[in-house]
């Protein structure tokens, strides 16, 4: 066998193995996790006029009760304030990372 042969062999055997040692490093950045995005809290004042509010951003809709806080990813949301005898506003905001205590 020329001796061209071996080396490109040896040359395939070398890059297999850096990509597995890539693999490996990609997979243990991976499972470690990098840092907590920030969050938005949002709030509904307890002794506020309103029993709940609904936050819909576009991958699901998430409940919200007076005096409990929610933490969710900042973002545009559709929010529905729920009142009493079936009373509703319906809000448009762009929550930024921090706390928004509704309605704003």
């Amino acid at each position: 066998m020329a001796r061209g042969a071996r080396s490109l062999r040896g040359a395939l055997g070398t890059y297999a193995a850096v990509a597995a040692a890539a693999v490996v490093a990609l997979a243990v950045v991976l499972w470690i996790g990098g840092p907590e995005p920030a969050r938005a809290i949002v709030r509904l004042p307890p002794d506020g006029p309103w029993d709940g509010a609904v936050l819909d951003g576009g991958l699901g809709q998430l409940s919200l009760r007076p005096g409990e806080p929610l933490a969710v990813p900042p973002g545009h949301y559709r929010i529905t304030l729920l009142g009493p005898e079936g009373r509703a506003r319906q809000l448009e905001l762009d929550l930024a990372a921090g706390e928004t205590v509704l309605p704003p």
